[in-house]
């Protein structure tokens, strides 16, 4: 880049400013391109002098979560007199026309920036079925256009440690979920709870002011068994299930034959009476 830079200084050095009596002075800004658009690098190779282009730098692939508003834009340089359009490809939907909205649905939105030649449609509330291929068209002769590929993905909710929970009787339960999202701010996360024996939920209010998604339990009892679950609308909620066990049978649930335990502590015991038998034979011997 700085090689290009010096180039073309020299080139203004060396060249007059003008090459006859109907020339124009060198123009370097026709030369360099505009670099103000974020991300837009200096791109003049192989382009036509005062042809329209797009910008090398453009994002081909957007990717937005479910509910944030999608925007995808469309940089264009040396645009002259020629328009830009947006076309959604899955139905051939025209969106807009050079700076006039022509899609009739809500959610569509135009920005135009003209002085980084940016055209950009903006999605309010991406769903789903806003995924696809979009055209950004120029109206040159025959006709430019750069494929956008959009996609809106939906993240999922999470529970911290098992599904499945077995408590004794007077301690305290601390239950965790979250969004896999790296905007965890967007999402409203909300606890229900239903009763071993119920058939309905109840709503918690917010019990965590800075993390919603942690609900403390404390000294629970058998009334605080039942199912757990956590939602942040549109997500698909997951839940928790807490079994509350009175002392003697929570000590009887945590020692089951064939846990890990029992068979590190067999095959501890089997390990040093190998070792016995061996050092008793050699001694023998």
């Amino acid at each position: 880049m700085k090689t290009t830079i010096m180039c073309y200084l020299l080139l203004i050095l060396f060249l007059p400013g003008n090459i006859g009596e109907n020339s124009n002075p060198l123009d370097l800004s026709s030369l360099l391109g505009n670099s103000g658009y974020p991300g837009v690098k200096i791109e003049n190779k192989n382009r036509e002098i005062g042809q329209p282009y797009f910008d090398l730098d453009m994002r081909t692939n957007v990717t937005a979560e479910i509910g944030e508003d999608a925007i995808i834009s469309c940089v264009v340089r040396q645009i002259g007199s020629k328009t830009v359009s947006w076309v959604r490809k899955r139905d051939s939907a025209i969106l807009s026309v050079d700076n006039v909205v022509f899609s009739s649905e809500d959610k569509i939105a135009l920005e135009v920036n003209t002085e980084y030649n940016a055209w950009n449609i903006i999605i309010r509330n991406a769903q789903e079925g806003d995924s696809g291929i979009y055209e950004c068209q120029v109206s040159t002769d025959p006709k430019m256009s750069k494929l956008i590929h959009l996609k809106v993905t939906v993240p999922q909710l999470r529970i911290h440690g098992e599904r499945e929970v077995f408590a004794k009787s007077g301690s305290d339960v601390i239950f965790t979920c979250t969004v896999d999202s790296n905007q965890q701010h967007r999402w409203n996360i909300q606890w229900y709870f239903r009763g071993k024996d119920e058939k309905s939920y109840q709503v918690y209010p917010t019990l965590n002011q800075d993390n919603p998604g942690v609900w403390f339990l404390g000294s629970v009892s058998d009334r605080d068994s039942g199912e757990y679950l956590c939602t942040a609308n549109p997500l698909e909620p997951v839940s928790i299930d807490l079994t509350v066990l009175p002392g003697e049978r929570f000590a009887e649930s945590m020692v089951k034959e064939g846990t890990p335990s029992s068979k590190s502590e067999k095959l501890h015991t089997t390990i040093l009476f190998s070792i016995a038998l061996c050092t008793f034979i050699i001694y023998v011997i």
